[in-house]
C-alpha cells in the first residue's frame, strides 16, 4: 500500500514535515533550515544502507524487490531532488550561515552544482545516457569530500587549502559527526547510486 505513492512524493513530504517542525520549534527560518539539512543528510545515509541492503537482498524477498524496482523507477527524481538540495545547501551556508568556502568547497562546488541541471535535462528531453555524464562529475566531487572529511575528523595537514579559511576548520557539525564536507559526500553518493539504479532499469 505504502509503495503506490511515488518516493520522490514520500520525499518531498519528509522534507516539508521536517522542515515545518523545525519551524514550529524555533519560529526563525535560518534556524529552521540549518537544523533540517543534517536531518536530511541522516536519512539519506539511512535511505543508503538500506538500498545496499535491497541489493544484497534482491530475488529472496518479493516485497523487498517491489520497493526496490519502486525506487529505482523514480531513480533520476529523486537524484535530482537530492542534487538540488545539496546545491542550496551549500548556498544557504554560504550566504545565511556566512560561513566562507575554503578551496575544497569550492572543488565540490564545480562538481555538484552541474548536475541538477544534467539531470534536468535527461528527464525533460528523456534521455537515457545521464548516468554517463553524472558519474565522472559523482566520483571526484565525492574523493574531493572523502578527503576534506579525512583532513577534518583526523589530524592530517592539507596541501591543497592556501587560504585564510582552512579546510580542515569544522564549520558545522550535527550527531556528533555529519560535518559539512560528509554532506558533501552523501550527496555525491547517493546521486551515483540513483542514477545507476535507473540506467540498470532500463537496460
Amino acid at each position: 500500500m505504502l509503495m503506490r505513492a511515488s518516493p520522490i512524493a514520500y520525499t518531498l513530504a519528509f522534507m516539508a514535515l521536517i522542515l515545518i517542525t523545525s519551524y514550529a520549534m524555533k519560529p526563525d527560518i535560518i534556524p529552521a533550515i540549518a537544523n533540517s539539512i543534517p536531518l536530511y543528510v541522516l536519512a539519506a545515509q539511512i535511505c543508503l544502507a538500506l538500498l545496499a541492503a535491497a541489493i544484497l537482498l534482491k530475488g529472496k524477498s518479493k516485497s523487498i524487490d517491489a520497493a526496490f524496482s519502486c525506487v529505482a523507477k523514480d531513480g533520476r527524481s529523486l537524484a535530482f531532488l537530492i542534487s538540488l538540495t545539496a546545491m542550496c545547501g551549500s548556498l544557504f551556508y554560504q550566504f545565511g550561515m556566512q560561513y566562507t568556502p575554503c578551496e575544497l568547497c569550492w572543488f565540490q562546488r564545480i562538481f555538484m552544482y552541474p548536475l541538477p541541471f544534467i539531470i534536468s535535462v535527461s528527464l525533460i528531453r528523456k534521455r537515457d545516457d545521464v548516468f554517463e555524464f553524472a558519474i565522472p562529475l559523482c566520483s571526484i566531487g565525492a574523493l574531493i569530500a572523502a578527503y576534506q572529511c579525512v583532513i577534518q575528523y583526523f589530524p592530517v595537514s592539507s596541501f591543497v587549502c592556501t587560504s585564510a579559511e582552512p579546510c580542515s576548520l569544522v564549520q558545522s557539525i550535527a550527531f556528533g559527526y555529519i560535518t559539512i564536507p560528509l554532506m558533501s559526500l552523501t550527496a555525491f553518493i547517493s546521486v551515483a547510486a540513483l542514477l545507476y539504479l535507473d540506467a540498470r532499469r532500463k537496460k
